[in-house]
């Protein structure tokens, strides 16, 4: 899988090699601290860079301010009860009850356009996403989660948009 990893990026090189890097110039905002409403718009398993086993969120904000706006949850896969003590808890809040975890492999999908009430807090320079639970509302609009319907319909909360890019998450 390497070596088809390697000619895969090493087509790509010549357009890495010219790409601006976002850090030269703008970047994106430092997510304020509260409460938000935001959709499961991808959930996968997957390998952190770190070489561990990791479930990645992405959570897509609702409206009415910074919609669209996207911040990612990570829960890092290891055999230890504290860790996925966490884990079972963001899936249970995100209404994913598992008799095996081992289950997670063909029902992760079902967490996707799960609208969730999340809570983000500073920690030092790291911005943390906590999932309290499922919105009240799970109706997101028409035309789907991410699609262009109505999402300002999509929970009583106030939420407040930002974007938080994968590489600004330390976790």
């Amino acid at each position: 899988m390497s070596d088809f990893f390697k000619d895969v990026l090493a087509d790509m090189d010549g357009t890495f090699q010219g790409a601006d890097d976002p850090s030269s110039g703008g970047g994106y905002a430092k997510v304020a601290q509260g409460d938000y409403q935001a959709v499961v718009a991808s959930a996968e398993l997957t390998v952190a860079a770190s070489g561990n086993n990791c479930l990645r969120w992405k959570l897509r904000i609702l409206g009415p301010t910074g919609a669209g706006g996207v911040i990612w949850h990570n829960n890092v896969l290891i055999n230890d009860k504290v860790r996925l003590g966490y884990v079972k808890k963001d899936l249970k809040n995100a209404g994913l009850v598992l008799a095996s975890f081992a289950d997670l492999a063909t029902r992760v999908s079902e967490l996707e356009g799960k609208v969730l009430d999340i809570r983000v807090y500073h920690k030092n320079d790291n911005v943390n996403c906590w999932i309290n639970g499922l919105a009240s509302n799970q109706n997101v609009g028409s035309a789907g989660p991410l699609g262009g319907g109505d999402v300002s319909r999509a929970g009583q909360g106030q939420a407040q948009g930002f974007n938080v890019d994968a590489d600004d998450v330390p976790f």
